[in-house]
């Protein structure tokens, strides 16, 4: 990884992993997080490095509950927290980074200064924990993005406690998976979603914060008279005045017509 990266901190572990992805390169990254004191989270911030680069593009935490994207081509990078990092670089490999939190309570997020990229870990543990990033190299930006998120998921389905239900999908997950690494030489690719792809509509971006049950039906009436199949229906700002029984009346209705 040094030969992308300059000036990582000594107090961060780094470790070749396996890639799902072909023709990528994966690293994981763990550093010691502190714990907390009494009520008082721990707080523990450690150089990740710098490199160079013609282009990039970040995910940043707005506040808690809410993403956006930032993009440039200087070396000021972005202004708030974030999740993940891209970097094009001049050869036209792309460095992608991704923090991984919620593991142990640990939560993981990247903070740029003047010169490097830092890895800032928040622990709500009273022990030392850990802080997670997985960094890929790859030919372009979603085989990055999925060799991190691959990798994620492999993190999280042995450190979160599951169900027996979602313990079993696991279990057939990494049995294809080995399945797959036997009968072929490079490494298989398998995924199995346990969701099906559909449609939410929030009341946010199509009705505002003046909420009320009247806009709510007619904006539910207004997607079926024009064949727009919701699954899922977000009751944004201004639920309170609604009446929840109606509301779920007309979600009822609206859900069994599609």
């Amino acid at each position: 990884m040094s030969t992308y990266i300059e000036g990582t901190s000594s107090d961060i572990t780094v470790k070749g992993v396996s890639s799902e992805v072909p023709n990528t390169q994966l690293w994981s990254l763990t550093a010691p997080a502190k714990g907390a004191t009494g009520e008082s989270s721990g707080y523990t911030t450690h150089c990740f490095g710098r490199s160079s680069w013609l282009r990039w593009f970040a995910l940043v935490r707005l506040w808690s509950p809410w993403l956006a994207p930032r993009q440039g081509k200087t070396h000021e990078l972005a202004e708030k927290d974030a999740i993940l990092y891209s970097f094009l670089r001049i050869d036209g490999l792309h460095v992608v980074l991704l923090a991984i939190s919620g593991i142990d309570d640990v939560n993981t997020v990247f903070q740029a200064d003047l010169i490097n990229l830092n890895i800032h870990a928040r622990n709500d543990r009273e022990q030392e924990g850990t802080a997670r990033v997985v960094v890929a190299i790859a030919g372009t930006f979603s085989e990055g993005v999925a060799a991190c998120m691959y990798y994620a998921r492999r993190v999280m389905s042995d450190h979160v406690v599951t169900s027996k239900d979602d313990q079993l999908a696991i279990d057939q997950i990494k049995a294809l998976e080995a399945k797959s690494r036997i009968q072929n030489d490079d490494f298989g690719v398998t995924w199995m979603q346990n969701w099906n792809d559909s449609l939410t509509y929030c009341t946010w971006n199509g009705l505002g914060q003046n909420l009320t049950e009247e806009k709510i039906s007619s904006a539910l009436s207004s997607l079926e008279e024009n064949g727009i199949k919701i699954s899922n229906l977000i009751i944004d700002d201004n639920w309170q005045v609604c009446c929840v029984n109606i509301v779920w009346k007309i979600s009822l209705l609206t859900l069994r017509r599609i």
